[in-house]
This record gives C-alpha cells, structure tokens and sequence, in this order.
C-alpha cells in the first residue's frame, strides 16, 4: 500500500524573530519549508501555514515635550496584505493556518489591534485578547497538541469571550481565559514562549506544530483519498461557486472595515501617518478633491471643480495644544504659493495627542490670543476630534461635501459641528 502524501507547511517569517532555520525538513506526516519575510516564494502553494505574531509591526519609543515616553507602532501594511491574500488563497485550496501567539498588544482602545497578521484573525475571533505575563500553568484539553504545549506552553497572551460566530474548540484553557484555540477547523492559535532562536529549537516547534495540526485534523475531520475527492457533485459544485463568491465579498467587506480603521487615525497619529490619514477622510469619506503633491509648502490642498485651491491645508499632531507659530507657520504658505489672501488656509490639527480620554481632549480649550489671530489671518481651525465628529454625525448623509466647505468657511475660525 501506497504511503499518504506528505502535507507540505511553510513555515513563514521565523527569521524575522531571530530564529535560525534550517530550509528544509520531513517528519512522519509533512515536509516543513521555512520561508523567510522578505522571501518572493508564493504562500499560497502551501498545505498549512504557521505564522508567529509580530512579523509586520515594529514598536518604537518616542518622547513628547515635556520628556515623557510613549509608544508607536509601526506596520508594513503593504507587505501585510499581499502575504494576507496569498494565505487566503492557500486557505480556499483546503490549508490550515497555525498562528503561534507572543505577548499580543492591542493597546488602549485596540488602536493597534490591525498592525499584524496573527492580530487580525485573533482579534475578529475573540472580544477579549490581552497580553500577560508568561502563565506556565496552560491546562491542555487536546491530545494532539499535548505534546507541544508541554514543551512550550507557557502563555503571554489570553484569549477572552469567542464572538457568536466563530465556531470555537478550546485547546488549552477555558471560556474565561483561553491559551490555545481552533476555529472553524482550519485556524490555530498557539502559545509561543520567550525560548532560544538556534536551528534546532526552530525544528522542534515547526515539527511539533505540523504533527499535532494534522493528528487534530485526522481525528476531527474526514479525510478523503485524492481519486475520491475528485468525484463531483452538481450541488458541490454549485456550493463552491457560492463560497468563491462570499470570499471575494469577504475581502472587499475586510478592505472597508481597513478603510474604517484608517479614518480613526486622524485622533492617534502625527506627522505623515496623520497628514495621509487626513487627506483620505477628505477624499475618500467627504468626496473632497484634494492635491497634496509634495512641494515642502503645504501638506495639501483642497480644491473647487476647476482645480483651483479653496484651502490651504497644514496638518498637525502636537502633545499640547494650538501655539502661535502653527499659525504663522500655515499662514505662510500663501505667499510662498504666491496664491491670493482671499483663499482660506486650514489647520487641520491633531491636538492634546497625550490626553487619553477624547472627552477630556476635546474640553481642552485654545489660547484666545491665537484664535484671534488666526481669524485676524484668514486661518481656520479644525481638531480631528471635531473632524471625527462631522464624520458621525455625516455619515449617512449624501452632501457630505458641501457640509464640510460651508462649516469651514463660515468658521470663526475654529470649526464646529454644524447643528443639522
């Protein structure tokens, strides 16, 4: 009798966190590939994948002002999404994904619950995911995994409250703190401990993943020889048209919850990430017609149906609040453009970033000295947090648009929500 086919896992991004791989490997059941981040080989190829958490967010420690710390995150969104559709393909053609769990960090308010792979999948499947200290005690509900989380479980993350949807088997844990879980079948969410990074010890979790997966899938599953699979029905047919539908529709539905996300960066982010957040709102959610060409001037413009500037827009993150040089500053831009003192300029400003609380940020109140000099200047003033307000008292609304221009021109000059 033949031997089965070995599964073939891709063992993906376990360089980027210091481990030393070994290319390739077999054990009893699999033929374990390790493939690197910045690898072209295609993950859709792959009859299961095990991704760590962490591969696409770096976290970086800034200081305000004042020499208090915080932190940023960073993520290769980019990079994200093309490995993120690639596993969604392997996943259509029948693969599992195990993602091995470090300290997962949502932050405050989960602003940082999309910048990494395993986060996104882990986070649409639990209410509740939190970092903690490494728990060794992780009691294991699974034969087929027992072996692994002997060796390495030692949790860093707790997985609280399974949402109504997700078909959720507890591998490890129980309903009000879950180390390991299975989802649906074919997603795995794993401890992953703080160990050594040489080959061996690579090796030895990549092996143990795979042959616990597909036990867990052997005992759990049917499996169907290929000659048997290959057999069709006109109704199995007619149900995989069905389900090649509903992915793509998943896919446009997880890229406007992303588009979604984005907008609310308008109220975390500074520098560039806010002036690209901003301009999206503007174009993307208010249907503005904006240039934001790199000149060194302004950080963009909006403008009429002729292409004309209507504002001058300078975007700002700052700790603390409105100060006299950001008005100096966006009112310079017209005579470096050289364009008329009739067209408004716009501060769009991010303000008071340290105050956690938005209702505490938004009672913050400005210096009436520089809010008379800015209507002195033929400056507006908009704080995201108002911007973020317009958004959801609009977002139903057709003439975003003209609501948004008249509330800034009749601005004086900070913007406020328009009673409507």
């Amino acid at each position: 009798m033949s031997q089965p086919k070995k599964s073939l896992v891709f063992a993906f991004g376990f360089d980027s966190l210091g481990f030393v791989a070994p290319g390739e490997f077999e054990t009893d059941s699999a033929i374990i590939r390790f493939i690197g981040v910045q690898s072209d080989i295609d993950l859709q190829d792959a009859d299961g994948l095990i991704i760590p958490s962490g591969l696409f967010e770096k976290f970086r420690k800034e200081h305000n002002p004042l020499g208090e710390s915080y932190w940023v995150v960073e993520c290769a969104r980019d990079e994200m999404a093309r490995r993120e559709k690639q596993m969604n393909l392997a996943r259509k053609n029948g693969a599992w994904v195990a993602f091995l769990l470090q300290d997962v960090d949502n932050g405050r308010e989960n602003r940082w619950s999309d910048t990494d792979l395993a986060k996104r999948y882990v986070n649409v499947f639990f209410k509740n995911v939190v970092a903690v200290d490494p728990d060794p005690h992780v009691p294991c509900k699974s034969d087929e995994f027992r072996q692994y989380l002997d060796r390495y479980g030692i949790a860093r993350t707790c997985l609280r409250w399974p949402r109504d949807f997700a078909q959720v088997r507890i591998l490890a844990g129980d309903e009000d703190a879950t180390f390991a879980a299975e989802v649906g079948g074919n997603f795995f969410f794993l401890p992953l401990p703080s160990v050594s990074r040489d080959r061996n010890e690579s090796v030895r979790i990549a092996s143990s993943v795979s042959e616990a997966v597909i036990e867990y899938k052997r005992r759990n599953q049917i499996y169907l020889p290929a000659a048997i699979a290959a057999l069709r029905f006109k109704g199995e047919a007619e149900t995989e048209q069905q389900i090649a539908k509903l992915q793509t529709d998943l896919v446009k539905l997880e890229e406007s919850l992303e588009l979604w996300h984005e907008y609310k960066a308008i109220l975390c982010t500074s520098g560039n990430l806010l002036t690209r957040s901003v301009v999206k709102v503007l174009r993307t959610f208010f249907g503005l017609s904006t240039s934001d060409e790199d000149r060194f001037v302004e950080d963009a413009a909006i403008l009429d149906s002729n292409q004309q500037p209507l504002f001058i827009v300078e975007v700002k993150g700052v700790n603390g609040g409105l100060r006299r040089e950001h008005i100096n500053q966006v009112d310079s831009h017209r005579d470096r453009l050289q364009i008329s003192t009739q067209t408004l300029d716009l501060l769009m400003i991010n303000d008071f970033m340290d105050v956690e609380d938005l209702s505490e940020r938004k009672a913050k109140q400005f210096h009436t000295d520089h809010l008379a000099r800015a209507q002195q200047d033929n400056v507006r003033i908009l704080r995201t947090t108002t911007l973020f307000d317009m958004m959801l008292a609009f977002e139903g609304r057709t003439d975003r648009a003209p609501l948004f221009l008249k509330a800034c021109t009749d601005a004086a000059p900070l913007v406020e929500l328009p009673k409507t």
